[in-house]
């Protein structure tokens, strides 16, 4: 007659947590993580449509509710957003440009239309400080680009390449400036399908990559007509090898940003996710790739770090809604599959309770702290036993789940001298007391 369990289906986790209307650190890193845990190669190519999702967020908060499909896809907006805000922030490093780049975001204390917000205007800054790296860093590039192509025999030759080198430079300069009026006509058919191609130019590409691209887009203007298509499937293949790499670059990206979340580094095991993070950073950084072995340990990671979050959102949710009811938490221990806390109550001199959190739900347990003999004994074990099952019904309807009681189970009892600490099984192969 004393456990009680709280069933709770994972995925539903993330939808509770997404139903606030301003998140508190656990559920923001649930909903940022359940949103990189959803990212998928080709899924951060095209640049979302911020303002249509801030128009989306206004109407959801205009009913009085969020829904949490809105936070889902602000969320993945976010996280895009902050994985490009760490890749132009090392552009601009590797360049040795001065710029500010926009800080990331994090939705701890945001509403969706705060976010909403946040994601519209940092895309613009995006936009002013990509133009900016680029303008700095144009002469550099041409430079660069021109040095991998054969050398000129004229003076006037070098010009028409150097001109050619320009011209294509301010069409890459066009992408991020999509609202303005477009620059020069062609010169003539080819130069028209070159431009289409370099506007495909991912606009994360770094400075070496976007070099390349142009030698080899000027490598087709200075070929005669007959030679110019099978320079102009090189330049095809180039930029859309280019543009690979930076998705790829990009999802680590977002990876990333999910293991770097607070609660993440606070509950994530050490192992084996110990060298994830740095690898990805190489990544990021240009110095790596992102293999098919650091894809699939990046993804165990964050589905690692789901869990992880889930759990400690529940934990958080359970530990508020008992306070509230009168308990006072006590020991918490996280061990690898589970979140213990430890309850007591002023009105329970002979009795606490352990409840045992994991990301599949909640299981409790009323503790009696000395051996009771007699019918007075049993009927006290009777109604904290029916004020616990009680209480752990609040609980599911906080967290939308199900309630399931055993009403066959006997009350444990701690022995003489053992703390409840010891109860909760500190011998776990890996645990940390957060409390």
């Amino acid at each position: 007659m004393s456990s009680g369990s709280v069933l709770i289906v994972p995925a539903a986790v993330p939808v509770v947590a997404a139903a606030a209307v301003v998140l508190a650190a656990a559920a923001a890193a649930v909903v940022v993580v359940s949103a990189a845990n959803q990212l998928a190669e080709g899924a951060m190519t095209a640049l979302a449509d911020y303002a249509s999702v801030l128009e989306e967020t206004a109407e959801s908060q205009s009913r009085a509710a969020v829904n949490h499909l809105v936070w889902e896809k602000v969320a993945a907006n976010v996280v895009e957003l902050n994985a490009r805000i760490r890749m132009v922030g090392e552009r601009a490093k590797r360049a040795g440009v001065p710029i500010a780049v926009p800080g990331p975001l994090s939705l701890n204390g945001q509403d969706s239309a705060q976010a909403a917000r946040w994601c519209v205007r940092t895309a613009e800054e995006l936009a002013i400080v990509q133009t900016a790296l680029h303008d700095a860093v144009a002469i550099t590039q041409v430079r660069e680009a021109a040095k991998g192509l054969p050398g000129s025999g004229s003076a006037e030759h070098r010009a028409e390449t150097a001109a050619v080198l320009d011209r294509y430079q301010e069409m890459l300069r066009r992408r991020y400036e999509p609202t303005r009026v477009s620059g020069p006509p062609p010169i003539n058919v080819t130069d028209a399908e070159v431009s289409a191609v370099l506007l495909r130019l991912d606009q994360d590409a770094y400075e070496h990559e976007r070099a390349e691209v142009l030698g080899a887009a000027a490598a087709v203007a200075r070929t005669c007509p007959g030679e110019a298509v099978d320079y102009l499937r090189e330049l095809r293949r180039k930029v859309a090898a280019v543009n690979k790499a930076v998705e790829r670059r990009r999802l680590a990206a977002g990876w990333l940003a999910a293991l770097e979340e607070p609660t993440v580094a606070v509950t994530l095991p050490p192992d084996p996710f110990s060298g994830t993070a740095a690898r990805l950073r190489a990544v990021v950084w240009g110095e790596a790739d992102l293999t098919d072995d650091l894809r699939r340990e990046a993804r165990h990671a964050v589905e690692s770090a789901a869990e992880f979050t889930r759990r400690a959102y529940l934990a958080a949710e359970v530990s508020s809604c008992l306070a509230d009811l009168g308990y006072t938490v006590g020991e918490e221990f996280d061990l690898r599959n589970s979140t213990t806390l430890t309850l007591r109550r002023a009105d329970w001199p002979d009795h606490l309770a352990r409840v045992s959190v994991t990301d599949q739900g909640v299981t409790g347990l009323v503790l009696r702290k000395q051996r009771g003999l007699g019918d007075a004994a049993a009927a006290s074990d009777q109604h904290h036993c029916d004020v616990f099952h009680e209480d752990l019904g609040s609980v599911g309807q906080r967290v939308g789940a199900e309630v399931a009681v055993n009403e066959n189970a006997r009350p444990q009892i701690l022995e003489p001298g053992v703390a409840a600490d010891e109860v909760i099984g500190t011998d776990a192969p890996w645990h940390r007391k957060l409390g």
